[in-house]
């Protein structure tokens, strides 16, 4: 089988919950001469949804070296952490995804959320005001369009009511997609 094809059946998997049977699918892509970011990121992807953050750790990593200007690749490296609840590793490598790409909407959600976690209220504000400040509509469009936004929003007015939950992150099935979608 070639390397598409074991992508896609890495998809497949993906979509339907299988995320071992995924993640081998993802390794055998990479194995037969595709190791390309995509099927890192995608093998990456796998092992979040399986919560094993070391290896979705280790993944971004090896996608670094073959794409070291890919924002999302810090990004779901910083999922992997927010999984973890290693708030502090999350916003260094939000930090890296946002010089990268300054308006990239779940990064930005993502460090309020951290910065919430950390207590540290007045900076996750400041990241709320940007993301309402770059792009209101965008995120509008966004949440509507994939339901992603809204929990972090729901946490920013909990923020504002006085409640402070701190959330777990994970990433969605839509995410999920999104960043495959993305990688085309």
């Amino acid at each position: 089988m070639n390397t598409e094809k074991h992508f896609q059946l890495g998809m497949d998997h993906l979509r339907k919950g299988y995320y071992e049977w995924a993640a081998e699918d993802f390794r055998n892509a990479i194995w037969s001469g595709g190791g390309s970011s995509k099927n890192w990121l995608a093998l990456c992807a796998a092992h979040l949804k399986a919560n094993c953050c070391e290896d979705a750790i280790n993944d971004c990593n090896q996608a670094e070296k073959l794409d070291p200007g890919n924002a999302k690749i810090p990004y779901f490296r910083a999922v992997a952490f927010m999984q973890q609840k290693m708030y502090q590793e999350a916003i260094d490598n939000l930090d890296v995804a946002l010089e990268r790409y300054p308006n990239y909407l779940p990064g930005i959600l993502a460090r309020a959320t951290c910065l919430n976690a950390l207590g540290q209220e007045e900076a996750a504000d400041e990241d709320i005001k940007d993301v309402i400040k770059y792009e209101s509509a965008q995120v509008q469009s966004f949440a509507n369009e994939y339901g992603v936004m809204r929990t972090h929003f729901d946490v920013y007015q909990a923020q504002m009511d006085g409640d402070r939950p701190i959330p777990r992150i994970e990433m969605t099935q839509t995410q999920i997609d999104q960043l495959i979608a993305s990688l085309h």
